[in-house]
Order: C-alpha cells, then sequence, then structure tokens
C-alpha cells in the first residue's frame, strides 16, 4: 500500500451523506487493520526510531506527540464534522467548559462586555463572573426570561449567551 492511499479520505467528494456521517476524515487503512476508527486512549505516542523524531522535530512531519496536543480519534471526528458541515475544519473539545471558554475567549477583547443568561452551567457563570475581569471583560447576569432587563443590558455588547440555545454576536 502506497503512502498516499494510506492517508487518502474513505469518503471523497461527492459521496452520499451516509458515506460521509460513517467515513469522512478516516483513512483507508486504520490502526490494526481494524473495520471501523479506533478508539485511542493514550495520551503519549512513540516514534519508530531516532530518524522519525528528526523528522518530526526539525522537518514538521505529521505525527501524533502527546494527546494534549491531539489524538488521532479526536482528528478523525473533526474532520468527519467539517465535512458533513461543509466547512473548512473543526475543533472538538474534551469538555463543555472548554468549548464555551474557547469561543468566549475568540470572541471577545479587553473593554468588551458580555451579558450570559443566570441558567447558565455554574461553572460558566462563575467563569464570566470572576475569570474574564482579568482580561478587562465586563459580565452581566440576567435573569432568564426577563427581557427587559436583557435588553438594557445588551445595548452595549457584542456577545450574548444562551445556555442549550445559541451564541448571539450583536
Amino acid at each position: 500500500m502506497t503512502k498516499s492511499s494510506h492517508k487518502k479520505n474513505v469518503a471523497g467528494k461527492g459521496a452520499s451523506m451516509s458515506t460521509r456521517a460513517i467515513h469522512a476524515g478516516e483513512p483507508r487503512r486504520k490502526y490494526a487493520d481494524s473495520l471501523t476508527t479506533p478508539i485511542i486512549q493514550t495520551s503519549t505516542f512513540t516514534f519508530r526510531n531516532s530518524k522519525h523524531i528528526e523528522d518530526y522535530t526539525r522537518k514538521g512531519k505529521e505525527h501524533f506527540e502527546y494527546g494534549r496536543y491531539g489524538n488521532p480519534t479526536a482528528k478523525i471526528a473533526e474532520k468527519r464534522l467539517a465535512n458533513l458541515e461543509g466547512a473548512e475544519d473543526c475543533v472538538v473539545f474534551s469538555s463543555g467548559m472548554s468549548a464555551i471558554t474557547t469561543t468566549i475567549l475568540t470572541l471577545i477583547q479587553s473593554g468588551d462586555h458580555i451579558v450570559i443568561t443566570d441558567d447558565s452551567y455554574k461553572k460558566t457563570l462563575e467563569f464570566c463572573r470572576f475569570y474574564l475581569k482579568q482580561f478587562g471583560v465586563e459580565c452581566t447576569i440576567v435573569p432568564f426570561g426577563d427581557y427587559k432587563v436583557l435588553e438594557k443590558a445588551s445595548k452595549r455588547t457584542p456577545v450574548l449567551y444562551f445556555p442549550n440555545r445559541q451564541l448571539i454576536l450583536t
């Protein structure tokens, strides 16, 4: 098997939605010759030899090194979701807090104001209430369903967050 066929995506352009939902993002040849994508549960990865390490560190050859920096199972999930959504790329997270804090920190900057409803996850409220101050971001927590308070608070804010609903940019 050639290297190019090893990396070739099973669900290429023109594949049906069903095929893409099952196979998009997968290499044709999988670890241990498994039929489906295996769930990789390790935090560290090995290199075949010192040349392989050198290719990785000095020449930028792609290789998984440590779980914090990437995981083959997560990478396939990201590629599959991006394919299904018609997106350029995708990022999956190991927790909801990682997802929402990354999203908020990506969308705001020092001097911004965020409005969040009081029915948000407790740790998200804590993050907005206490940690965003360190970045010079003001947070207003409004009672869920109190539209007058929400309207008043959102007059000067670029980001509104409603848990289990959507993130609204204004």
